[in-house]
């Protein structure tokens, strides 16, 4: 126990762990502890319909994306039909006339069961499940206290925050009481997880460097950032060197997948040479444009993440941007904005890997906003994309916030960076040469080993199934051990 009042304690311990903190260039703050901020712009910018996604009680409920991926992650591992979203997102109007004001953030949420009044919620089969549960979705009672009970009232706070205020019996004031007692950049242990917590102040923010963090602010200057240390796809330095060969380089079929292309590195001819365009219609629907072309094995790899986006709610996701001739980027160039268009021969968008995405729901500048959004950015790196430019990491990839701009790096790269929170070019930077990496990743374990041309001869493993080339005459082997 570290934090002590009268009728509550926090079980948590300071990590041992070495975690390195860095500081952002820019930081999206969720607010789902900050409740005296529901009113803030960037929770208006997320909210999105919850008909079509789980029952809900009329088609006009609206709740945060964030909210409704979790809602639909708990219905779809629970017996829920009768669960019924009685009320979600609320403008100060509607607060007003539904004499309510603790629903203007969309992380809110009301249920009744199906046949029953709203008040009749507690005893039944779902309702008490639901109470029982809801923690593991990043849930909590927003009013648990006797002398306003509210067992259908929920509040989004994340998993990490659910946990502890289940584990401890805490309503979310005092828990946000003892958050606001804490020592800045102390790193916690949460008791029985993988998940770590810490507080920063708002003049000295630093986030995880190698892991995916969740930051909300406690008031005007706290903030508080929680972590998962727990990862499918760790990598690990190795001490042996066997294995390795010399070879000709033009006897080995290479990859141009992880091909560094920015404002400092222009897109080699080789990979423009091996690109094998075609139309999006080959493998999406006829409603793309039959002008718009991609790599073939992309849109292999594109087609199902996008069915599956397709099939979550009544929207639509599709394509806005794709291949471009060195003649259109130019154009674009020649025409547009310096600070948002590439120079020609430094697009992503000429090497037929990368792609714009939008939904009807809102405009392309806002896909990840949407349902679908979210929903595509959580697992496109299960089929081999990159949100290629994160919100985070403007001084690393030198272009601002790209929430529709996805790059298509294979399986496990995309993995290992989405896990290990690593854009192109740090996961580039991130291996050494010269030395040997295994990565254990569904139930396989692979080598992975970085070097450089030597005159035409390059060292590599021996059995190497896959060689990417990277940038400046480096390569990265990759084999199944």
């Amino acid at each position: 126990m570290f934090l002590n009042n009268q009728e509550n304690s926090i079980s948590l311990t300071k990590s041992k762990e070495k975690i390195k903190l860095i500081k952002p260039e820019y930081f999206e703050d969720t607010y789902v502890l900050n409740i005296k901020e529901d009113k803030n712009e960037y929770l208006s910018c997320n909210i999105v319909e919850a008909f079509g996604v789980i029952p809900t009680a009329d088609s006009l409920i609206k709740t945060n994306n964030q909210v409704l991926l979790a809602l639909k992650e708990m219905y779809d591992n629970n017996e829920y039909s009768d669960l019924i979203l009685r009320r979600g997102y609320l403008t100060d109007k509607e607060s007003l006339a539904q004499e309510v004001d603790d629903h203007k953030s969309g992380y809110d949420v009301d249920f009744f069961i199906k046949g029953k009044k709203w008040t009749d919620f507690e005893g039944h089969k779902v309702a008490d499940a639901l109470i029982k549960n809801a923690y593991k979705y990043g849930f909590v009672l927003r009013y648990p206290d006797k002398h306003n009970y509210q067992p259908w009232h929920y509040r989004y706070v994340g998993p990490v925050h659910a946990k502890i205020m289940h584990d401890e019996d805490l309503t979310l004031f005092r828990y946000l009481d003892g958050l606001n007692k804490l020592a800045t950049k102390q790193i916690y242990n949460v008791a029985g997880t993988t998940y770590r917590l810490y507080v920063v102040s708002k003049d000295d923010i630093v986030v995880p460097k190698y892991y995916n963090y969740f930051i909300s602010s406690l008031n005007a200057n706290k903030y508080v950032i929680t972590f998962d240390t727990k990862k499918t796809a760790n990598i690990k330095k190795m001490t042996t060197k066997k294995d390795l060969v010399g070879k000709n380089l033009n006897e080995l079929k290479v990859l141009y997948d992880l091909t560094l292309v920015n404002k400092d590195h222009e897109i080699p001819t080789e990979l423009l040479n091996n690109v094998n365009l075609v139309s999006l219609t080959k493998y999406l629907s006829d409603d793309n444009n039959p002008k718009y072309l991609l790599d073939e094995n992309v849109l292999r790899k594109l087609k199902p993440l996008i069915d599956k986006a397709n099939k979550l709610d009544r929207h639509t996701t599709y394509l806005t941007s794709s291949y471009r001739t060195y003649k259109d980027q130019k154009r674009l160039y020649d025409n547009g904005d310096k600070k948002l268009v590439q120079v020609p021969n430094h697009s992503e968008h000429q090497t037929g890997l990368a792609f714009d995405i939008a939904n009807s729901y809102k405009p392309n500048t806002g896909f990840i906003e949407t349902y679908q959004g979210m929903w595509f950015k959580k697992h496109a790196h299960e089929y081999g994309f990159i949100l290629r430019y994160p919100i985070d990491k403007v001084n690393i990839t030198g272009i601002s916030n790209e929430q529709w701009h996805f790059r298509y790096v294979g399986q496990l790269n995309a993995t290992i960076m989405q896990e290990n929170n690593l854009t192109l070019e740090e996961y580039i930077n991130y291996f050494k040469d010269d030395t040997i990496y295994q990565v254990s990743y569904n139930n396989k374990n692979y080598r992975l080993y970085k070097s450089s041309l030597d005159s035409d001869t390059i060292k590599t493993f021996n059995n190497a199934d896959k060689i990417y080339y990277l940038k400046d005459n480096s390569y990265l082997s990759i084999t199944e051990k």
